[in-house]
């Protein structure tokens, strides 16, 4: 004879009321932190990084298209997850689904299939502010000259700051 869904709710709340199953429990949680936590390792680091200050709204599409052409002239792919990074940002419970109070949001970059590449995301802080992650891939005398020739090309153009080695993008005090 089948057993009623509420028979069968019964069993098991009545099995999960029992000390037994509380420790059963506790002990597969742990054991499933402990594989969880022996599978991580600290993803690779860029190799270099770099905050910019665009001054006004109106320099944003002008940075992207620095950023789109520096990648095509390296064959690499150009990506903009922005609406996702919006999308994802009101989901996490941000109404506006901004990082500050001016409704900026940004996350694109171009990158090659060997992982040679820069990505730009927005910081918080007055204007529009943009962290920017270069990562090496297989080739990296050929990075550090990509690296050197986006930095060179925002530089004509926007107020640019390498970080040190291991240093996170913090805003400007000011921007512009």
């Amino acid at each position: 004879m089948p057993l009623r869904l509420s028979q069968v709710t019964q069993r098991v709340m009545s099995l999960m009321a029992s000390p037994f199953a509380v420790l059963l429990a506790f002990i597969l949680m742990g054991t499933s932190v402990l594989v969880t936590l022996n599978g991580c390792s600290e993803g690779k680091r860029p190799m270099a990084t770099a905050r910019v200050c665009l001054p006004t709204s109106t320099d944003v599409p002008d940075f992207i298209d620095v950023i789109r052409q520096a990648g095509l002239l390296d064959g690499m792919a150009f990506f903009d997850r922005t609406s996702a990074t919006r999308t994802d940002l009101k989901s996490l419970g941000n109404p506006a689904g901004t990082v500050g109070n001016d409704g900026f949001v940004l996350n694109i970059g171009t990158l090659r299939q060997d992982g040679m590449g820069v990505t730009a995301s927005q910081l918080s802080g007055p204007g529009h502010q943009v962290a920017l992650g270069f990562s090496e891939g297989a080739d990296s005398p050929e990075a550090k000259r990509f690296t050197r020739d986006v930095l060179d090309k925002l530089k004509q153009r926007w107020r640019v700051e390498v970080l040190p080695d291991g240093a996170g993008a913090e805003p400007f005090d000011k921007c512009p």
